[in-house]
């Protein structure tokens, strides 16, 4: 029983890590849309710490699941939002 629990708060755990961090993610995104049309100072850099931080999240959310073969679909779309987050991110430079 103890087994399950561990299992349970672990899914529970990963499940709130990836909602994080697409949240995060998405935020960011919606960031630097808003700076690429006002192209302020405070602007992109208020969407470059969106962004930074978005890839934080994600990073600790592939470290918590992991390389186990059915958190690859996980692995993947989180993979997905961090390439993008860094091609937008590149914009900037």
């Amino acid at each position: 029983m103890k087994s399950l629990d561990r299992n349970s708060r672990y899914w529970a755990q990963v499940e709130q890590s990836i909602s994080e961090a697409l949240d995060y993610a998405q935020s960011a995104h919606q960031s630097v849309m808003q700076a690429q049309v006002g192209l302020t100072m405070q602007e992109i850099e208020y969407a470059q710490n969106r962004v930074h931080e978005a890839l934080l999240r994600i990073y600790q959310a592939q470290q918590i699941i992991g390389p186990e073969p059915e958190n690859e679909h996980l692995a993947m779309r989180l993979q997905a939002e961090h390439d993008r987050l860094l091609q937008e991110y590149q914009m900037f430079k």
